[in-house]
């Protein structure tokens, strides 16, 4: 439902063949395997920007050869842990920027930065679902768990196992796990 919310929003269904597209925080989730697989069927010319250690979490899911030459994975803190030449030459018909505005300590600029990066008639969507811990629901997915082992260098059964998000969440409200972890 969200995905199809995101799609709507963007107007990704009128998206051109080369037309580009640019995921702020993109995760290593279902989105971005959707956000993946539109951009090979649609020939669409995909950048993901994330932390260095999502970004070797999607090269660890996906080889080269899979993603093919019109999809770039960028490592880095957006927009200060990136290329200067990048943020100045580059222009985006899509930008797409969610659920990562929350972990920021100044979305307006997150915002501005995204925005400035806009080709003419551009699209920036920007949006958050409210999570409290800012990761339950990531953590209670087998994609999550795999990524949150290999992040904390832990085997994955030294994890704590969570059915949902509201597991999560309930569990860290009466101190059976820690939303630092």
């Amino acid at each position: 439902l969200i995905w199809e919310n995101i799609f709507d929003n963007l107007g990704l269904g009128s998206a051109l063949s080369g037309a580009t597209i640019l995921d702020v925080g993109c995760g290593c989730g279902n989105f971005t395997d959707n956000m993946i697989q539109l951009a090979q069927e649609k020939s669409l010319l995909l950048t993901l920007v994330d932390f260095p250690e999502v970004m070797d979490a999607l090269r660890s899911q996906y080889s080269q050869a899979e993603l093919g030459s019109d999809i770039s994975l960028i490592a880095g803190a957006f927009p200060d842990g990136l290329d200067a030449d990048f943020l100045s030459t580059q222009r985006f018909d899509y930008i797409l920027m969610y659920n990562m505005i929350q972990c920021s300590g100044q979305p307006l600029e997150l915002i501005r930065a995204a925005a400035s990066l806009l080709a003419p008639y551009g699209c920036l969507f920007v949006g958050d679902v409210p999570n409290v811990n800012r990761k339950g629901r990531f953590l209670s997915s087998a994609k999550g768990r795999v990524f949150d082992a290999a992040y904390k260098k832990l085997a994955i059964e030294q994890l704590p196992v969570y059915t949902s998000h509201e597991d999560f969440v309930t569990r860290c409200q009466v101190g059976n796990a820690s939303v630092n972890d």
